[in-house]
């Protein structure tokens, strides 16, 4: 299937994508699929096929996060029947237009469905995102056991798992990110978050970090194999087991709460930036005439900056 600004690498498994441009005004991920592309005319693939994604051709053409809504929030579980795909019931994500009727296929959702049989094949795909907040590097988890080692190879400054407020497959609804879509049709779906989205210094190191991950999976043969990462020592060396352990660890960063805006009148107290951490009894913000006030100290995640009525102010974590 030919898909517009997807390219393929190789042949057989396992099938590696590298996606960027999920959002069009997230210049990092754009910037590291086109290294990669670079690179990997040049590298030879031992193993393996490697898809090089720009999720948005279009919103990336006009610099700007989506067309007429957020792509990353339409990948429906029925993408593979036809049938269904006619009468999916979407939900309004982050929509400018309010479009109607809710059942039209616009730019995001035809992107999406044309990328739904590439990605729904994977066995590994990194979905390489900026935030629109300032704040720290960090790599999404849902599901620790299959992503958290892939995950320590992007060497972010946090690790910030949501498995316990979302669990692993978020059941409770049909339409997915596009990490959750890959997980669902039993690959390993991961979401790093770079950093800033204005902030474009991060391109090397991330494009470094993609290059370890085919390293790693041996889908190309590095200069000098190294002892993996993950490959630990004898435990019969002491030191040498601590030293290994000290390499590997990232803070982890527990979502233990949703917050939801009930009145669409929310304003926060300050501007905070991602992974912030803020001490208990500090008011993040009003939602109305209601005080937000944290219980716990906690880090601040995704902290919107206009939530809807009913839409997410932000993740809290510890």
């Amino acid at each position: 299937m030919q898909v517009e600004n997807v390219k393929k690498i190789g042949n057989g498994k396992p099938y590696i994508a590298f996606v960027g441009g999920t959002h069009g005004d997230e210049l990092t991920g754009i910037e590291v699929v086109k290294k990669m592309e670079s690179f990997l005319e040049e590298k030879e693939i031992v193993k393996g096929t490697v898809f090089l994604i720009i999720a948005n051709p279009e919103a990336v053409k006009q610099k700007k996060r989506f067309i007429d809504e957020d792509l990353n929030r339409v990948f429906h579980l029925n993408f593979s029947d036809p049938e269904a795909v006619k009468n999916i019931n979407w939900w309004g994500g982050e929509s400018p237009n309010n479009l109607k009727p809710k059942k039209k296929l616009n730019y995001e959702r035809k992107r999406a469905l044309d990328l739904s049989e590439i990605l729904s094949m994977q066995d590994f795909v990194f979905d390489i995102h900026s935030t629109i907040q300032k704040g720290k590097s960090f790599v999404l988890l849902f599901d620790e056991k299959k992503q958290k080692k892939l995950a320590e190879l992007f060497k972010p400054d946090f690790l910030v798992s949501t498995e316990k407020i979302f669990g692993k497959h978020r059941e409770r609804s049909k339409i997915f990110t596009i990490d959750r879509f890959v997980s669902l049709h039993g690959g390993v779906g991961i979401t790093i978050e770079t950093g800033w989205k204005e902030d474009v210094s991060k391109v090397e190191k991330v494009f470094s970090s993609c290059k370890e991950i085919l390293d790693f999976l041996e889908v190309t043969e590095p200069k000098n194999r190294q002892q993996s990462l993950f490959d630990m020592p004898s435990p019969s060396d002491d030191s040498e087991v601590k030293l290994a352990q000290k390499r590997s660890i990232t803070p982890l960063v527990e979502v233990y709460e949703e917050k939801i805006s009930c009145t669409g009148y929310f304003h926060w107290s300050q501007s905070w930036k991602n992974l912030e951490k803020i001490p208990k009894g500090t008011v993040i913000g009003t939602d109305g005439d209601r005080k937000m006030v944290l219980e716990k100290d906690s880090f601040i995640i995704f902290p919107k900056v206009n939530p809807t009525k009913g839409g997410r102010i932000c993740l809290l974590g510890a």
